[in-house]
């Protein structure tokens, strides 16, 4: 997970997922101007206060994703765009898919949802409510 964590600046910064997946630790570390040893980022004493928080009685979460590592603490999320909805009644194509592309990615008004029921209702709010 440290490492997941320590890629995706230069995931972002790449634009490309792929890439940087083919990288070795030495170069992610390098390119994202870490003068770290690996070994000193997986330190388990960078990890261990969120284990501990996470673990506590007064931790107010359950069922959430969090990254540690690097002295950085984060919560890890999906959210869902959304989107574009093609016409009434229409199937799409491919080439619609294509050309609504930006829409589909636009991460404006994005929403994180609960759980895997609120998230299909929001998906199929577009569509009328059954007779």
């Amino acid at each position: 997970m440290v490492l997941a964590s320590a890629a995706l600046p230069l995931i972002a910064a790449l634009g490309d997922p792929k890439s940087a997946m083919k990288m070795d630790v030495a170069e992610v570390l390098s390119r994202i101007g870490q003068e770290r040893t690996q070994t000193s980022l997986m330190d388990a004493a960078l990890v261990a206060p969120m284990a501990a928080y996470l673990a506590h009685e007064d931790c107010p979460v359950t069922g959430e994703v969090y990254t540690a590592g690097a002295g950085r603490f984060a919560r890890l999320f999906i959210g869902s765009t959304p989107g574009w909805v093609a016409g009434p009644g229409a199937a799409a194509s491919v080439d619609d898919v294509a050309a609504h592309w930006d829409a589909i990615n636009d991460e404006a008004g994005y929403t994180v949802p609960a759980d895997l029921v609120a998230w299909s209702r929001s998906f199929l709010d577009h569509l009328p409510p059954p007779v």
